[in-house]
């Protein structure tokens, strides 16, 4: 992938209390780097208990996650350590 493309993917069934996902990753120039940006647009089954779980978990637990994903990317570049495998 070269700068300026952008993988994506669409989530259509799964175990999850989703009711759709999609997630796309961009290359972008900026200066001598490259960056990469994230977007994902979910909607959680259960109407209005959904958008609740989302307030209150979800979206959260999403967050740090993929915070933390970026991060040991991050430390992969820069330095080639990998990040300990969960058990």
């Amino acid at each position: 992938m070269g700068t300026g493309e952008s993988l994506a993917f669409e989530l259509v069934e799964c175990t999850l209390p989703l009711r759709s996902l999609t997630y796309r990753y961009t290359l972008v120039t900026d200066g001598g780097a490259t960056r990469i940006e994230q977007r994902m647009e979910y909607q959680l089954k259960y109407g209005p208990i959904g958008a609740l779980m989302d307030a209150l978990l979800v979206r959260r637990k999403w967050d740090a996650g993929i915070k933390g994903f970026f991060a040991g990317l991050q430390r992969y570049v820069e330095t080639g350590e990998r990040a300990a495998r969960r058990a």
